[in-house]
């Protein structure tokens, strides 16, 4: 008897682990880049994401946007983003810094202080090209474990680089997801001025 209960544990304990093997593949599956098609020009879709009055209008229904100066962000500006708490957790400010800014054309950006600081440098790109009489925004995110984790690391197992890489594509993942909620409120509010 105890011969069949083991066995079941057995077999659970591979489908839990299959399901979880095959979640992650599907969630890590589009990596961290998404894109999306705009009616606009270039420099109407960038004024509308480059500037910290307008981010307020479409990133994470909710959160608030503050800056220090208003128009557009350029290299070395820095805005947050403070998110509502949502049920029975808290919400998170997150600060980025403006790394580049071509007007029109890209931006890029940097986390700079986050709860996710310690463990990985999260970075943004969104970058602008004219397709017809539209705009394609393309937004790839890019992580880099902080060196300090990785330190702890290279004199121990692999297993544990396999499981900061695992957090690594997990970062990237839901950050990309996260945007591709947000980029259907941009797309709307840019067509509809």
């Amino acid at each position: 008897m105890w011969k069949w209960i083991a066995g079941g544990a057995a077999v659970l304990l591979l489908l839990v682990a299959g399901t979880c093997y095959w979640g992650l593949k599907k969630f890590s599956e589009g990596g961290g880049s998404t894109a999306v098609m705009i009616g606009a020009s270039p420099d109407r879709v960038f004024a509308s994401l480059a500037d910290p009055d307008s981010l307020a209008t479409w990133v994470d229904v909710g959160s608030m946007v503050s800056s220090e100066r208003h128009g557009l962000l350029q290299e070395g500006d820095s805005f947050r983003i403070a998110r509502p708490a949502r049920k029975g957790a808290g919400g998170d400010i997150t600060t980025w810094r403006v790394v580049a800014s071509v007007p029109g054309r890209s931006l890029t950006l940097r986390i700079v202080s986050d709860s996710l600081g310690k463990v990985a440098l999260i970075s943004r790109y969104d970058s602008l090209s004219v397709v017809g009489d539209s705009t394609r925004l393309s937004t790839t995110y890019g992580a880099e474990i902080v060196d300090s984790a990785r330190r702890s690391t290279r004199d121990s197992s692999k297993g544990e680089s396999a499981v900061l890489g695992f957090a690594q594509k997990l970062i990237i993942a839901a950050m990309r997801l996260a945007t591709e909620q947000d980029l259907p409120r941009l797309k709307a509010r840019v067509e509809k001025r």
